[in-house]
């Protein structure tokens, strides 16, 4: 009888320490179980046959350093990446400076956590409710000034929320009601002077905004988002105050697209171009002015003519007349090209007077200038009155078309006409003067 009992009670201790074999089980970044080689973190715990933890649970780098520890509890012991944590949880960096601690209410997040820099400051305190967000929150920089303060009802964000720079000074504030920004919204520079102002409704901005890009205060662009349609209206300043332009915009395919009326201005608050816009495009009539006011060009887009469509150039500079801006206007239009390396010398020996014959005869001329952005010919040419344009893509397109990379060329039909490259008539390539003269006594 003795011996029987013996037996059982040793069978026993055999299955109890069986049921309490420690598992070590290797997790990676996303605490997925993986292989050893995969693994970014590890696991020792023991559990009892209900799945529970015997003790605290422990996380450690692949590395060999304490990661946290908290007790948790295995539904299914054959599902190691479905766990439930419980009771007090903390978590540390490979330093061994604390990371986090709080507390676990069957795998939910309850009552305060605090998060901390490796500095050991509070980097973080947030509280909890049946796993979400509740009250107050505050951040703080690695100094221990405060970076931000958050309020929550039920994981929802609501009430006040402010943002503070490194230097205390305030970076943004306003309010948020069921997860949606609601009211008046600032934002700030740096320097504590403002950056933005507007409103929001149901997390989308609305009525006048102001922006003051420049933290010398001064206002540098308003937005309206009181057009309707998701259509807004922007004003950029000059930092002298000065409108510089307005325009609308519309979100078009998920794009900020201009559409509607657009004018742009100098500096002296001159007007510089005005037109419109569709779905990003320039349409309609459009007119291009000098600085002295006078007219640059003028014309209806859906009447432009391209050169050569085929050719893709690029407009480098806003004070340039458009690509795509190459038309008639009830005039014979002529096209005089210069390459950039000629410089204004050339321009002004050969093409204004050439520019001015043909003005006497009632042709409008556009200098093009190819291939190069020289600053003190687009100055001359503005100062001049010319009509120019640079492109700096495609040169080699263009000048294929040419004998050799000549000074000057003129692309039109017998009636003065602007004409696709290859329907021209007229070159105006070496014998320059000679094809001007032809054209002048047609």
């Amino acid at each position: 009888m003795q011996k029987q009992l013996l037996i059982i009670f040793l069978a026993s201790i055999s299955l109890f320490s069986t049921a309490q074999k420690q598992q070590k089980i290797f997790y990676n970044s996303d605490w997925k179980v993986c292989s050893k080689a995969d693994a970014t973190y590890y696991r020792l715990v023991t559990l009892d046959e209900n799945g529970n933890s015997i003790g605290k649970a422990k996380n450690y780098y692949i590395t060999g350093e304490l990661r946290g520890e908290c007790m948790m509890k295995y539904p299914d012991k054959r599902d190691l990446d479905n766990y439930i944590n419980f009771g007090p949880s903390v978590a540390y960096y490979k330093s061994g400076k604390k990371l986090f601690e709080g507390n676990m209410d069957n795998g939910k997040k309850t009552g305060q956590w605090k998060s901390y820099h490796e500095n050991g400051k509070v980097q973080s305190e947030e509280y909890y409710e049946n796993g979400k967000a509740i009250g107050q929150w505050k951040f703080y920089f690695e100094d221990g000034n405060l970076e931000s303060e958050e309020n929550y009802t039920e994981g929802k964000r609501t009430g006040r929320w402010i943002e503070y720079f490194k230097n205390g000074k305030l970076k943004s504030e306003g309010n948020y009601y069921n997860d949606s920004k609601t009211g008046l919204w600032k934002s700030y520079h740096e320097n504590g002077q403002l950056y933005s102002e507007g409103n929001y409704e149901n997390d989308k901005p609305t009525g006048l905004w102001k922006i003051y890009v420049h933290p010398n205060g001064r206002l540098s662009k308003e937005q309206n988002f009181s057009t309707g349609q998701g259509q807004w209206k922007e004003y950029e300043y000059f930092n002298n105050g000065q409108l510089k332009s307005e325009a609308s915009y519309a979100m078009i395919d998920k794009l900020r697209k201009p559409t509607g009326p657009r004018k742009e201005y100098f500096e002296s608050g001159q007007l510089k171009s005005e037109g419109n816009y569709t779905n990003g495009e320039k349409t309609g009539y459009w007119k291009l002015y000098h600085k002295n006011g006078k007219m640059m060009i003028e014309g209806d887009y859906g009447q432009a003519t391209p050169i050569n469509r085929s050719i893709q150039l690029k407009t480098l500079h806003e004070s340039y007349i458009p690509a795509s801006f190459l038309l008639t206007t009830g005039k014979p239009v002529i096209m005089l090209f210069v390459s950039g390396g000629y410089g204004t010398r050339y321009v002004e020996q050969t093409i204004l007077p050439a520019a001015d014959q043909l003005k006497k005869k009632g042709i409008q001329t556009v200098v093009i200038e190819i291939g190069s952005d020289s600053k003190t010919l687009r100055e001359w040419l503005d100062k001049n009155n010319m009509p120019f344009e640079l492109y700096f893509n495609g040169s080699d397109l263009l000048f294929k078309h040419f004998t050799k990379k000549c000074p000057a060329a003129i692309f039109v039909n017998r009636k003065g006409k602007v004409v696709k490259i290859d329907e021209a008539e007229y070159e105006m390539t070496k014998n320059f003067d000679e094809n001007l003269q032809l054209i002048l006594t047609q």
